[in-house]
């Protein structure tokens, strides 16, 4: 990629505000408040481009959450992938085909280039993805929504390449043929990718049986870990419900301080939880019990967002549907405890989640003799 794809702003564009992640202004998008200078014409023409090809700029640095040591992350829908003998190979630092790397190969189709810019620590990383792979990614993520609104059971993930080039293009900003994308995304929107994130990250049962295990153990510094992982993930549902549709839970403290004031409350005790040092057992355990009573709050807080948008199963509607399910189950503590948590996602139950996980690991009886294992029902 040419040095001058970027490069530090000679002036800051007007208006810049303090919370201002990007802004497009004279044909160039600034990033990182306006410290850097990204020309639209000259990123266009490092690309390999058809006349119709949509061009979307998207990622971290255009959600506000990236760094100097970030990538632009551009997405080119194409009718066809461009022809390896159409690149300039030399002039990019990585490529890809769908063989692989393809930096000495001189045939086949590109897919991906990647390219440190100049004079920064940024990159440039470009993904070529044909018009009709792009629509089916967007059908099949639809037709999860719709599925996920049958049911309250986890849902199988949207891979982790599916979940991030929906997000980048719903949120990033159209550089080139930007009318193209409606056709694209059809009836798809950021509404229902956030609750598929919302989906993918609340409850998380296993989550609670690792944290019950390692308290059993008396191993309070990998329930400490745990715990707070298990935190972690519960803030990340909170912020889909909130709008925020990136699904990388790096990004979790950066997404969290982004949730609206009302919330201020929640995330202070989230920053402190996460921060705070633990060294001594005495320190581990009670982090793990903090830990679980925010989870209570940050559930309780995700009632009200289910219920205000439209494009969620609402509490009663999921409650009903998790009823349910409940019956076509066996009796088991671990059965229990599951459908015991999830009501808990979606009503004010008077069960702490740390006295779920201390009745829990209650049943957990020690025998002078084995106990026999096996799966069959009673």
């Amino acid at each position: 990629m040419t040095p001058r794809s970027i490069h530090e702003a000679t002036t800051l564009a007007s208006p810049v505000h303090n919370d201002e992640s990007w802004h497009k202004q004279d044909g160039s998008i600034f990033i990182l408040n306006g410290r850097y200078q990204l020309p639209i014409d000259e990123l266009l023409r490092d690309l390999y481009l058809a006349a119709d090809d949509l061009v979307v700029v998207g990622g971290s640095l255009i959600d506000g959450y990236g760094n100097a040591f970030s990538d632009v992350d551009v997405y080119v829908v194409t009718e066809r992938r461009p022809a390896i003998e159409r690149v300039e190979w030399r002039r990019h630092d990585w490529m890809w085909s769908s063989s692989g790397d393809i930096s000495e190969k001189r045939s086949g189709v590109l897919h991906e280039t990647f390219d440190y810019v100049a004079d920064t620590r940024l990159a440039i990383n470009v993904e070529y993805i044909e018009r009709a792979e792009a629509q089916a990614r967007f059908e099949h993520a639809c037709a999860r929504y719709l599925d996920a609104l049958t049911h309250t059971q986890p849902l199988s993930l949207l891979s982790y390449r599916e979940s991030h080039f929906l997000h980048r293009l719903l949120s990033g900003v159209p550089i080139r043929n930007g009318s193209l994308m409606e056709a694209i995304v059809g009836k798809f929107d950021t509404a229902k990718l956030c609750y598929l994130g919302y989906r993918t990250f609340v409850g998380n049962y296993p989550a609670f049986r690792d944290v019950c295990g390692a308290c059993v153990a008396g191993n309070w510094e990998n329930a400490a870990l745990l715990a707070r992982s298990y935190l972690s993930g519960q803030m990340m549902a909170l912020t889909f419900l909130g709008g925020q549709s990136n699904p990388n839970i790096k990004w979790v403290l950066s997404k969290a301080r982004g949730m609206p004031p009302d919330y201020k409350g929640i995330v202070a005790e989230y920053e402190r939880v996460l921060l705070e040092p633990i060294r001594t057992a005495d320190e581990q355990a009670k982090i793990v019990w903090e830990s679980l009573d925010l989870i209570d709050r940050i559930l309780m807080a995700s009632h009200r967002l289910l219920d205000l948008n439209p494009a969620f199963l609402s509490t009663h509607q999921a409650l009903r549907l998790l009823r349910e399910e409940r019956q076509r189950h066996h009796a088991h503590p671990d059965i229990e405890g599951y459908f015991s948590l999830w009501e808990k996602l979606y009503a004010e139950t008077p069960d702490k989640i740390a006295e779920m996980v201390r009745q829990s690991i209650a049943t957990v009886v020690e025998a002078r003799t084995a106990i026999k294992l096996g799966t069959r029902r009673v």
